[in-house]
This record gives structure tokens, sequence and C-alpha cells, in this order.
């Protein structure tokens, strides 16, 4: 009767999302685990990093550097975006990364050393 209710599949996914939620507690964990090590590898390179989820920004501060940033680690293999004005206010351009319980440690190493490397070739580490 209504056009504002979910569809019948959305219903179903979150459904059985939750399930899984509750099931597969693992998941949780091994996410939370990636997060950390993730977070710590970044502080440890000297950067700054906002939050406390596993979407980590990570401040680069240059409107054109986050996204020069963004593509070298792309040519590597890594996948991040670079967020900028005005989605963030200006000067604090950052880097966002999205972490994953499907996360493999090696994923996560070479990450943290494409991170590293670029951030020595541009200047900011």
């Amino acid at each position: 009767m209504y056009t504002t209710s979910l569809p019948p599949p959305l219903v179903g996914m979150a459904l059985e999302a939750l399930k899984v939620m509750r099931e597969e507690g693992w998941r949780r964990e091994k996410l939370w685990r990636n997060t950390r090590m993730f977070r710590e590898g970044v502080k440890r390179l000297g950067l700054r990093v906002l939050g406390e989820t596993p979407i980590v920004p990570v401040v680069v501060g240059d409107d054109r550097k986050v996204m020069e940033f963004s593509r070298r680690l792309l040519e590597r293999g890594i996948y991040v975006q670079g967020i900028r004005p005005p989605t963030v206010p200006e000067g604090t351009s950052r880097l966002r990364f999205s972490i994953s319980a499907l996360h493999t440690d090696e994923d996560i190493g070479r990450a943290l050393e494409a991170l590293e490397d670029v951030g020595r070739e541009m200047g900011i580490l």
C-alpha cells in the first residue's frame, strides 16, 4: 500500500546479517584486531590518525597532496580515497582507509609499507 517500506529482499538480508553477527563473533574480533594493527602501524610512522573505528582517517592536510598520495598508493595496489574540503574542514584533508575482517596480516603489512614508501617519497614522513 505504501512505498516507504523496505523491499522483502532487503529485510531478508538484514535478518541474515544479524544472524551472522550473533553466530560468527570471530568476524568482529578479527575486524577489531586488524583495525588496531593498522592504526598502531600508522601511528608508528608518525602520521596523525583520527577516530577509533575500522574507517581509519589518516590526516595529510594539503588538498593536492592527499589526492597525489591516494593516486600513488593506487599505483601500488592500495585503494584508498583522498577526502578533501568541503567534505572535511580546510587543512584536514585525509586518506580514508576502510579496514575489514577479511584483510590478512600480509594485506595490512603491505598497506603500511606502501604508506611509508609513498609518504617518504612525497616528503610527508
